[in-house]
């Protein structure tokens, strides 16, 4: 695949056309949806907002015509709800997708769209299962027992499953951006 895109160890990750985005971007937009995933939840737009804080400061480094980043926000703005660390792997491919949009200003914007509002339910019912309602009841149902007998230590399986999730997010990002 001509444009296919990894990250890498590299500072800059880069395609075919030249174009590229640090992993510092990738990663600092991770870091940003995992901030304000939940910050914004509104009826009208759910996560919208918090989604488009997240990936506003990358739209800017692709898009440098004003109407085409103002475009670009106002799509990453519309209704979106999914569960927010495996959101990760759509907030990684919907990078890849606005970077192609960014060199291909012929594709249609409403794809990214299509794609992310088609990604949120699976994504969210996988997410919810797996981290919240099996992986995260687990490690409450451990750090209770340890508690239960005084100690301290189960503070720190609690905040240790925590890091662990947003490493997770951060890795679902990165293979969501390099698999696009």
């Amino acid at each position: 695949m001509a444009d296919e895109v990894k990250i890498t160890n590299e500072k800059s990750v880069k395609n075919s056309n030249n174009s590229h985005l640090s992993k510092k971007d990738i990663n600092r937009a991770w870091f940003r949806w995992w901030l304000l995933a939940e910050t914004s939840n509104n009826f009208e737009r759910m996560q919208g907002v918090s989604w488009a804080a997240a990936i506003g400061p990358t739209l800017k480094k692709l898009y440098k015509d004003p109407d085409e980043l103002k475009d670009a926000l106002k799509r990453n703005t519309v209704f979106f709800n999914t569960e927010g660390i495996w959101g990760g792997l759509i907030m990684g491919s919907t990078i890849a997708l606005e970077e192609q949009k960014s060199k291909n200003p012929e594709m249609d914007g409403e794809l990214i769209t299509s794609y992310k509002t088609g990604l949120m339910g699976p994504v969210a019912g996988l997410g919810d299962t797996i981290d919240w309602s099996t992986f995260y009841t687990l490690v409450l149902a451990g750090a209770s027992a340890v508690a239960a007998t005084g100690s301290w230590l189960a503070a720190l399986i609690v905040a240790a499953a925590g890091i662990a999730m947003y490493f997770e997010g951060l890795f679902f990002t990165r293979i969501g951006y390099s698999q696009a």
